[in-house]
């Protein structure tokens, strides 16, 4: 390989790190936008009700997560979402409360403690 393709193959993968990360802090504010509004809502973090939950997940903007229109798990990745802002808010309860969320964390299912 030639020093020129090296080059070209650093930058795409400097390119794809630095989208990585804004896709990824892109989702992280969603995350907590969804669960500001359910905390404003008074929803509990122990909610399941799928049905109650959509309400969330029809909330969720999907497009500016980069998920395309035409992707048939739109549903699934919003709900997803909504999920995950309720471990997010039960999470930063924790930490709020006794201990780390490091010495708590068979509290969340997240196979640490």
């Amino acid at each position: 390989m030639t020093g020129k393709e090296h080059k070209a193959i650093a930058t795409k993968t400097a390119t794809d790190r630095h989208t990585d990360k804004a896709h990824h802090d892109t989702l992280n504010q969603e995350v907590e936008r969804i669960a500001n509004i359910t905390l404003h809502d008074g929803v509990s973090v122990d909610e399941h009700n799928a049905e109650k939950l959509k309400v969330y997940a029809g909330q969720v903007r999907l497009d500016s997560c980069g998920i395309s229109e035409t992707d048939e798990r739109r549903d699934e990745i919003a709900l997803d979402i909504v999920y995950e802002a309720l471990l997010y808010r039960k999470m930063r309860s924790a930490a709020d409360g006794n201990g780390s969320i490091l010495d708590r964390g068979s509290e969340f299912g997240a196979g640490f403690s």
